[in-house]
């Protein structure tokens, strides 16, 4: 917002508009998958689909856009952009542990979510043999061990996480 205005205040114009867009939904920590609004816009997720996804409440991320009035009402899509830039806060450690008061993106990182049920099966805790257990708690914290290790042995640019079990 500092650039359009700084642009605006020195009467600069540009060769085409700008526009200023919050990605709602950029992380996906509430409504699954990440990047729902910069998916439909890209023409990678159906726009009716995403209004449908369904957060843990059971609300749904179009109704959930309408309540707090950021839904809109023009058509995505209608609004041609010439040039996209984004401009991010790093939410990392690395600019601040060099010093280093602003940084130019090199490379953006790939996304896969899963979705994995593991099965176990009910015992009594005190009388099954060890061997005779099938505990998917153990199963998910072998899990999220491999998730941990394989990004480890990608390092320094892999991340991975388990990021919801329930």
């Amino acid at each position: 917002l500092e650039v359009v205005r700084s642009l605006n205040d020195l009467g600069i114009k540009t060769r085409h508009p700008i526009v200023v867009t919050n990605w709602t939904n950029e992380e996906g920590s509430r409504f699954a998958p990440a990047m729902m609004a910069s998916g439909v816009f890209a023409g990678v997720l159906d726009q009716a689909d995403v209004y449908g996804h369904v957060d843990k409440q059971g609300k749904k991320f179009g109704e959930e856009l309408e309540r707090i009035g950021w839904k809109g009402s023009e058509k995505v899509g209608d609004r041609k952009i010439h040039a996209f830039f984004e401009l991010h806060i790093e939410q990392g450690p690395i600019l601040e542990d060099e010093d280093i008061d602003i940084g130019v993106v090199t490379h953006g990182q790939g996304l896969k979510w899963l979705q994995v049920t593991l099965t176990g099966k009910e015992a009594h805790t005190g009388s099954t043999p060890m061997p005779k257990r099938r505990n998917a708690g153990l199963g998910m914290a072998r899990v999220i061990e491999l998730v941990h290790e394989i990004a480890m042995d990608y390092q320094p640019d892999a991340v991975g996480a388990v990021g919801h079990m329930e």
